[in-house]
């Protein structure tokens, strides 16, 4: 019978895969406490024999197995187990009854033990930490004769004795095999199938060795301290996939042949795995891990995953989003420790398999690390910041050459602590720059034994100016002569909580200091003989100072006017004198001035309000009826304002004069008919009107002018040539 055997680490739950081919006598030395798995039912085995601490197996075929220091104890008080398994039955559990142990080895020698088996659906309930939930990945493919396993393997010693009747040696039939397990695990990720592996182990030095995969074949030859290795490029693991079986086959110098299959995970299929950053920052603190860690992330809807951590298995499956997460507890944790990866196997629906490591520091030993206030309050301004920050602090490590790993803003810091366990790291200003609000900063500590800390540590960082708000100064950023002239005010507030930051007003080569309020309003007043010196736009500049030392500064432009607008009159009615005439249709009034200014014009107890246009023309028309209402002489104010509120204004005197002077006109040629002797020697027009006034006779296209005289009297004469068919006679202003 061709004996393959499984190791399991009972602490680890590490494995490893041993052939005894058929060797009459065998013996394995344990290291450590172990799971022994044999390939065989308890029909095979005649009887169980304990001598000292090794467990010596007597099978019905005739040969003896001696598994050494089986009885042997661990720290917890507990020794090796065995189990036997047959393919498609039930493992079975090989229970001897631990009082009878007891008095075989207190007697000493040889003794034979009575065996108790007992039937399991898996073996977690051997090992020495829980694999996480009942039936996991490893449980199940260790029940099938496949398992997977961490870094490391049970360390074993095997020894192959065929004796005859005469208990002289012989050589063996059937060469043993060892196969290491393969990446450290027997689990082959999607990266490390791209890269190709090495698998390797030990036999029969100068054997000749073949190892099969997905039925393509590897050779080898054992060297003189037995060992093999061969290379599997990454197309030939890219092929097989999933929960598989490498077969080795080794062959004697002398003939003797012997195969073993070893199981292995071969996740290449192409199947969707992410895991999100564990606690957040792949780093597991003391802290975090006393309570327990999730770990989770997202793969196929509906797909089996597994989650190893330090050996120990934790299954899920993942739900209709794709998203699945396990509960690692503390006591898991607590015992891994250190730069360490976790593997996630995926197995899909229709059974495509993939395998990755995420990578994860662990930091649960027992070590003390202290992060000293940063910046002296564990705050980090503009100013700080600009110049780097240092970090450090200590360690209850003794000595000197402790590794110290400080992580913030995605980078990383390294240093070793001093003879007194102190640690300091220089963060530049870059990372700082980076950064805004509360930062977490976490620092890893490995002692010269591989030992490993964590702690997280929170910093806030302040490198943003405080929010400045510059009301609109005057209302309309626009300052006035007479504004200026009065000083004006210039506030405005601060997004900073709270009263007490600095703020600095600078305007036409002068500062004005004050500080904000407590609702983070500000103002300060600037006077006359600052805005003197100004002229159109103007900067005013605002630098607020916070209590983290942040500064702020933000630019303001206001416009300075306190120029007089442009202003004109014109002459009204084309003489200054307003008559009955011009009275009745309504006088105009018009200038010039500044574009867009605002014209008052006041006559009498009336205002007239108009714009000038965007060539300055400006105008507006006194009613009839509001010249009724004057007399005399009279002042017209005109008073024009800038947009910018400056005013210009000028008085100007007219003269209304709406009772016309006297007008009298005779009767023309006696009848006021002019017959053909009358027109041949011209006619006389006549009249009486107020001494000295203009008098103007209209007769068709012609005027007659003549002035009263001092009695009032006048005259024209008219020709022929002036005669037409109508007559006007009008008097002049």
């Amino acid at each position: 019978m061709n004996k393959a055997i499984e190791i399991i680490s009972r602490e680890h739950q590490t494995q490893k895969t041993v052939s005894l081919g058929n060797s009459a006598n065998s013996s394995l030395k344990l290291t450590e406490s172990s799971v022994v798995q044999m390939q065989a039912s308890p029909a095979d085995i005649m009887s169980y024999e304990r001598v000292g601490d090794d467990l010596v197996l007597h099978m019905k075929d005739g040969s003896t197995i001696d598994y050494s220091e089986f009885f042997l104890e661990d720290a917890a008080g507990k020794h090796s187990e065995l189990v036997l398994s047959e393919a498609g039955k039930q493992p079975v559990h090989v229970a001897f009854d631990e009082a009878a142990m007891a008095d075989a080895s207190a007697q000493g020698g040889a003794t034979e033990l009575a065996a108790e088996f007992e039937p399991m659906a898996n073996t977690d309930s051997l090992l020495a930490k829980s694999a996480g939930a009942a039936g996991g990945l490893l449980a199940t493919l260790v029940g099938a004769g496949i398992a997977t396993a961490a870094i490391g393997g049970a360390a074993i010693a095997i020894h192959n004795n065929n004796k005859d009747d005469n208990d002289h040696d012989r050589e063996s039939d059937t060469p043993s095999i060892v196969v290491n397990p393969i990446t450290g695990d027997d689990v082959i990720t999607n990266k490390e199938a791209a890269d190709g592996v090495t698998i390797d182990g030990t036999t029969t030095p100068g054997a000749d060795v073949v190892v099969v995969v997905d039925g393509k074949e590897f050779p080898a030859i054992a060297d003189d301290n037995g060992k093999w290795a061969v290379e599997v490029p990454a197309e030939v693991l890219d092929g097989a996939g999933g929960a598989d079986r490498i077969k080795v086959i080794v062959t004697e110098p002398d003939g003797d042949k012997a195969e073993i299959d070893h199981p292995v995970i071969i996740g290449t299929d192409e199947v969707p795995i992410t895991v999100n950053p564990i606690t957040g920052d792949d780093v597991i603190t003391n802290k975090e891990a006393a309570d327990g860690v999730t770990i989770d992330g997202t793969t196929t809807p509906g797909a089996d995953v597994v989650v190893v951590v330090d050996g120990q298995e934790f299954p899920a499956t993942a739900g209709d989003n794709g998203e699945w997460a396990v509960e690692v507890p503390a006591e898991v944790l607590d015992e891994a420790g250190g730069a360490d990866s976790i593997t996630v196997i995926v197995t899909e629906p229709d059974g495509d398999t993939a395998a990755i490591d995420h990578p994860v520091i662990i930091g649960t030993d027992d070590m003390t690390i202290t992060v000293n206030p940063i910046t002296g309050d564990d705050a980090v301004n503009a100013r700080e910041a600009a110049d780097g920050v240092t970090i450090d602090g200590s360690s209850s490590a003794p000595g000197a050459g402790c590794e110290v790993v400080v992580r913030i803003g995605g980078e990383e810091f390294k240093t070793l602590t001093d003879e007194n366990g102190d640690w300091s790291v220089d963060v530049p200003a870059e990372v700082w720059n980076g950064l805004d609000g509360e930062a977490n900063i976490v620092v890893v500590m490995t002692n010269e034994t591989g030992n490993t800390g964590a702690v997280d540590h929170t910093v806030t960082v302040d490198t943003k100016g405080p929010e400045v708000t510059v009301n609109p100064i005057t209302g309309d950023d626009v300052v006035n002569a007479g504004e200026a002239k009065a000083g004006v005010t210039i506030d405005g507030s601060s997004s900073a909580p709270g009263a007490g930051c600095e703020v600095v007003v600078r305007i036409g080569g002068e500062e004005f200091k004050t500080q904000t309020d407590e609702n983070g309003d500000w103002s300060v007043d600037v006077p006359a003989e600052v805005w003197n010196g100004l002229d159109g736009a103007t900067d005013v500049v605002v630098v607020m100072t916070n209590e983290s030392g942040n500064v702020t500064e933000v630019d303001h432009a206001v416009t300075v006017d306190t120029g007089k607008p442009l202003l004109t009159l014109d002459i009204v009615a084309g003489d200054d004198i307003v008559n009955a005439l011009e009275a009745a249709t309504g006088v105009p009034i018009s200038g010039t001035a500044s574009a867009g200014a605002e014209i008052v014009v006041k006559l009498g107890d009336d205002e007239l309000v108009t714009v000038a246009d965007d060539k300055g023309h400006w105008s507006v028309k006194v009613l009839p009826e509001q010249l009724e209402l004057l007399d005399g002489d009279i002042s017209v104010e005109v008073t024009a304002t800038d947009k910018s509120g400056n005013t210009n204004s000028i008085d100007h005197q007219i003269k209304v004069d709406l009772d016309g002077p006297l007008l009298t006109i005779d009767t023309v040629a006696v009848d006021d008919v002019i017959n053909a002797v009358e027109a041949l020697t011209g006619v006389p027009i006549s009249g009486t009107a107020t001494a000295g006034a203009e008098i103007v006779v209209k007769l068709g296209d012609d005027e007659l002018v003549t002035v009263a005289d001092d009695k009032g009297h006048w005259s024209v004469r008219c020709c022929r040539s002036n005669w037409s068919c109508w007559m006007v006679i009008s008097r002049s202003r």
